[in-house]
């Protein structure tokens, strides 16, 4: 290319058209090497599991990286950082306690909550105590 166009004087288009060539192959650039931004992306999920891309890019550029927030979007997409992560939730230890035994016969409460509809449709709950 450079050759034709320094011998000839012609455009780039010219000569890419003469040598059956894509002009956007002549443009073309590798990407870069996405590793850094992978890593960066994977330490700020460890640190802050609960956060989202927002957040990531907010502490990323405060840090004085100047990515593209397309470019950490796509890495962040390809890394599948923007599935929902569902927490766990650990319930509280229990002790575990027997049943107490009624002193006389017929003396345990019990409730239960019990609902109906009305005739015209509304409905209702009753919290119940025999």
């Amino acid at each position: 290319m450079e050759y034709l166009q320094k011998t000839y004087c012609i455009s780039i288009g010219r000569a890419c058209r003469i040598t059956d060539l894509h002009r956007s192959m002549w443009y073309y650039e590798s990407q870069r090497d996405d590793g850094e931004v992978i890593d960066k992306l994977n330490e700020l999920s460890e640190k802050y599991p609960t956060r989202g891309f927002d957040e990531y890019y907010g502490r990323i550029r405060n840090e004085g990286l100047k990515w593209n927030r397309k470019r950490v979007l796509r890495v962040y997409r390809l890394m599948n950082l923007n599935l929902r992560r569902k927490r766990i939730r650990r319930l509280p230890a229990r002790e575990k306690g027997s049943l107490s035994r009624p002193q006389e016969i017929n003396n345990t409460w019990s409730m239960d909550f019990m609902s109906d509809s009305l005739v015209f449709g509304r409905k209702f709950r009753v919290l119940k105590r025999a």
